[in-house]
């Protein structure tokens, strides 16, 4: 029984990036077909549900898994026994799991929760003059398919560029003293594209920036 936890725990952790990976590339497409072939903005919102509800419940399970395969890894050994209960506080071995293996996963997890809400949140404050409804689902993707400290770049990025495409369209429309779009701070586009983006070249611009001093 054991054996097949830590089979289940490794191909988890291996799935998730690839899956992760799929979800922005899904969630690009989605973007593209729904700017410019029509589809409706329910059936858009719905497919951005689904791919980040998958991402969402595979890294919650990969990380109860992480937990539950080193413990039953532990069991297996009368001397590792030791270090559960009744020998040892429950809390050590969740310390021991945090800080050896589960951190890394958990806080990647979290920064992308965190600013789905502060997108969800942005939204309604704006009432959609500064985000689309749908970026708080491909925002959120794109830091989920990251890993810390990634996702840090991700958002930066993501931010810097939006800020720049922002102050170039409100420039322009004085120039030519035209109308200022509604939605000034447009990120739709540049979250499934900067995501992809540091997915593959993410570790580089890391170490380049010193960022790397960050792995967990």
């Amino acid at each position: 029984m054991a054996n097949i936890i830590i089979q289940i725990s490794a191909v988890l952790a291996s799935a998730v990036p690839f899956v992760s990976i799929a979800a922005v590339c899904v969630a690009a497409v989605l973007l593209v077909a729904y700017v410019f072939s029509g589809i409706s903005h329910p059936v858009l919102m719905r497919a951005l549900g689904w791919c980040f509800g998958i991402v969402v419940g595979l890294q919650i399970f990969s990380i109860a898994m992480l937990y539950i395969g080193q413990y039953a890894v532990w069991s297996q050994s009368p001397v590792s026994q030791y270090f559960l209960p009744p020998h040892q506080s429950i809390a050590y071995f969740m310390r021991y799991s945090w800080f050896h293996f589960a951190r890394g996963p958990a806080v990647t997890f979290g920064v992308g929760m965190l600013f789905f809400i502060l997108f969800h949140i942005g939204y309604k404050i704006s009432a959609g003059r500064f985000f689309y409804q749908d970026e708080e689902y491909t925002g959120a993707l794109a830091i989920l398919a990251n890993p810390w400290p990634q996702n840090i770049l991700v958002i930066g990025c993501v931010l810097v560029l939006g800020l720049a495409i922002a102050c170039v369209r409100v420039g322009v429309s004085c120039i030519r003293r035209a109308y200022v779009p509604q939605t000034l701070f447009s990120l739709r586009m540049l979250w499934p594209l900067v995501g992809l983006f540091m997915v593959f070249f993410g570790n580089r611009v890391t170490a380049m920036l010193g960022l790397d001093i960050l792995n967990l």
